[in-house]
């Protein structure tokens, strides 16, 4: 027998101990995670604290730090290149695809703002700017890394909760990262937040041909949209970057072009488009099984949501009566 190796299958069974050292592991790990915040750290308080503690000249490099050992995060790569290169990537973004969007004087809301890059990017080309993140750890590294004297960084239940008005609304993340159920919450949130005629940007992933006919969804979005502003569904934190493979990390929904199209719609919003930032072919000629990154873009319509398929579902809902 090699020394180190057990004697027999029974060696390898756990013993009492084992046991015991397991769930102190498992009781060490949870206390850990409700500590930092669970899945994203970043959203415990003590991130803020130590922001608030540290020097001045030294709080640009912990924001750093900080946002790098998230877990959505590249492993590998030194956070002042990593931030260079998404500062740069929200840049051309801006430059390149939202810019025929944006005018001097909106009013811009980006909903999953994360470190602040994109908020940044697009605050010299708009009058201002309100950064929404679900994660306070995160809107205080974006405070420090993304700050300007026209951005506004906020928690949903702040913004939402404000009654604030905006011209054009912007989520690069969360219309892959949610379900339809929450993704029609945040829309119907969205919708009160933006004047009459406004805009709603959003990037997602699409599957299948752009034309496609849409699956029906697992979850019906509601049909009536109640006179108060209606609730804000959890937001996963949304920093920037490649999506990362791991443990922790936020959810992949791509989504029917059609589907997708038809949970905006339902949501009130009117003249949408869909524009492809993959190169790939034109809209409908797309491989079934590819799920790319696509711009939604679509105007809020001055009357409250337009349910199409209202008058299918109650004359089901009477012959099932």
């Amino acid at each position: 027998m090699a020394p180190g190796l057990p004697d027999s299958d029974g060696d390898l069974q756990p013993t009492d101990g084992d046991r015991a050292a397991h769930l102190r592991v498992s009781y060490l790990r949870s206390l850990l995670l409700a500590v930092t915040g669970g899945r994203t750290f970043l959203g415990a308080r003590w991130v803020r604290l130590l922001l608030t503690v540290t020097p001045a000249p030294r709080r640009p490099g912990l924001a750093l730090r900080l946002v790098g050992l998230a877990a959505h995060h590249p492993r590998g790569q030194r956070p002042d290149r990593s931030a260079h290169r998404d500062r740069g990537a929200h840049d051309m973004f801006v430059r390149d695809v939202l810019e025929p969007y944006l005018a001097p004087e909106q009013d811009l809301l980006e909903v999953g703002c994360g470190p602040g890059y994109l908020a940044r990017a697009v605050a010299g080309r708009v009058w201002s700017v309100e950064a929404v993140d679900v994660s306070r750890g995160v809107l205080a590294c974006a405070r420090v890394l993304n700050h300007a004297v026209n951005i506004d960084y906020r928690t949903p239940r702040e913004f939402f909760g404000s009654g604030r008005r905006v011209d054009i609304a912007v989520s690069l993340t969360l219309a892959t990262q949610l379900d339809d159920e929450d993704l029609s919450a945040l829309l119907a949130s969205v919708w009160t937040s933006l004047r009459p005629g406004g805009c709603l940007v959003l990037r997602a992933s699409v599957s299948g041909p752009a034309g496609s006919r849409p699956q029906p969804p697992t979850t019906r979005p509601p049909t009536t949209r109640p006179a108060s502003t209606p609730p804000v569904p959890p937001l996963p934190s949304a920093a920037p970057g490649a999506r990362p493979q791991g443990r922790y990390l936020p959810e992949h929904h791509p989504r029917e072009a059609g589907h997708l199209v038809e949970l905006v719609e339902l949501a009130g919003f009117g003249d949408v488009r869909l524009q492809n930032l993959d190169g790939r072919p034109a809209a409908g000629q797309a491989p079934a099984d590819a799920a790319g990154s696509w711009l939604l873009v679509a105007i809020r319509r001055y009357e409250q949501a337009v349910f199409p398929r209202v008058p299918e579902l109650v004359r089901q809902a009477a012959a099932q009566a």
